[in-house]
């Protein structure tokens, strides 16, 4: 895929941080359940939660080639995502999670990057490629039993 030609939807865009040495794409949605200080803007942002925002993408008519999910790891926000421990009606991180693959699949997205403390399979994605490293940024404290965090690409069967 040529990077210019990539439409992205992220479920879970937060600030933005994750395409900061991203090259220039076709498109970029984000969403999010509350808009938190950019670090790249989106083309175009959806303020809800993830299972409405992937329908509203739908009836927009677009079909994003990557859908990205960053989840939050626990269940009640943390001291830099507190916004998700709102409410668990907001969802917890299965349920962000499950909905997000839903919605890749839904919408027909060729691929599927995934951000999380531990492996997930999302069903009708075949792995590509896995990364496990120990950060130096915010999940430095992630945990002391396991400081690494996990990124998995994964392509449709």
């Amino acid at each position: 895929m040529e990077p210019g030609r990539i439409t992205v939807f992220d479920a879970t865009y937060g600030r933005g941080i994750f395409y900061a040495s991203w090259p220039r794409l076709k498109l970029l949605i984000g969403a999010d359940i509350r808009i938190l200080p950019w670090v790249v803007i989106p083309d175009a942002f959806i303020q809800k939660p993830v299972w409405s925002s992937w329908r509203i993408v739908a009836r927009m008519g677009v079909k994003p080639d990557i859908v990205v999910i960053d989840p939050p790891w626990v269940d009640r926000g943390s001291s830099t995502r507190r916004y998700y421990g709102l409410d668990l009606a907001l969802g917890g991180p299965r349920l962000i999670l499950n909905e997000a693959i839903k919605g890749a699949r839904e919408l027909g997205a060729s691929h599927v990057i995934i951000h999380y403390k531990d492996r997930v399979e999302p069903e009708g994605y075949g792995l590509v490629k896995e990364v496990f490293f120990e950060p130096v940024t915010r999940y430095m404290k992630r945990s002391r039993r396991s400081p690494y965090t996990w990124f998995g690409l994964f392509k449709r069967v």
